[in-house]
């Protein structure tokens, strides 16, 4: 139910309620038209005070429990910006580690692996509010744990090839054979996987911050306290395309600083 519709039923049971209270006060008032007139007043008073206390504290529950969830939602957003970065991060070492690595063993070398493995939070997802995001953070998060597991094959593979070589019970030939036609294209195939996480990372960081500013609008808290989205809100695409060209900007800022500051160092040695 969208909020507009939300909101008219709301409107609509408030003007109920009054109609059905005015006519339990005339429907009183002529059954008990001999009576006291103050002490049916008094009665009726007494009984709609009571029915609006409890009226009203339902619906300070109901709006509290629902900022509650605003509270949540807002911090979960904040959690995972934070883990987006970290993931941008490791992948973009990750995708510089492996070409590193495919390079030495197109060269006939021996190389000592490390990849980091990605940590994932799924906790996270069951506080997001918007089902859209929970559904694209729940897709990435598939995506990454296959990475994980993609490249942790990889490496225990070469690194039983490796103890193999150095023990010298295979044969040089077999060792470089075995990189060349196993190894490094399943490195590759990984690589290029991890540059579109790299693309879809980038991507629902840009959808979060655009989610995150439109939940500090006063007239979007106010939205939220009648619905919970189940999809991305209205000219959504736009706001965060437009987050997703800022992004890129600053990682490539971020990487001419830190090439400028590499530089620096080797001209110094």
């Amino acid at each position: 139910m969208s909020w507009v519709k939300r909101l008219f039923f709301i409107v609509l049971c408030l003007v109920v309620t009054i109609y059905v209270i005015r006519g339990i006060d005339f429907l009183l008032g002529k059954i008990f038209k001999e009576a006291d007139p103050d002490y049916i007043s008094t009665s009726l008073g007494a009984f709609f005070g009571a029915f609006f206390v409890f009226f009203f504290v339902i619906i300070e529950r109901m709006i509290g429990r629902i900022l509650a969830r605003q509270d949540r939602n807002r911090n979960a957003l904040v959690k995972h910006q934070r883990l987006l970065n970290e993931y941008i991060s490791i992948v973009g070492d990750l995708i510089f580690s492996i070409e590193e690595f495919t390079k030495a063993l197109e060269a006939n070398g021996v190389y000592t692996t490390y990849f980091p493995l990605i940590q994932l939070e799924p906790d996270l997802l069951q506080d997001f509010s918007n089902i859209d995001y929970t559904n694209d953070a729940f897709e990435l998060n598939i995506d990454l744990r296959k990475s994980n597991q993609s490249l942790a094959c990889v490496v225990e593979a070469y690194n039983d090839l490796k103890k193999a070589f150095l023990g010298r019970t295979i044969l040089a030939d077999v060792f470089h054979q075995t990189n060349h036609s196993y190894i490094v294209p399943h490195l590759k195939s990984a690589r290029g996987f991890l540059i579109k996480m790299d693309e879809k990372i980038e991507v629902l960081f840009a959808k979060n911050k655009a989610l995150f500013k439109s939940s500090e609008r006063a007239i979007d808290w106010f939205l939220g306290l009648f619905t919970i989205r189940n999809s991305y809100p209205r000219g959504f695409d736009k706001k965060w395309k437009q987050e997703l060209v800022q992004i890129k900007k600053d990682r490539e800022l971020n990487i001419r600083r830190s090439q400028n500051e590499l530089d620096e160092i080797n001209q110094r040695a």
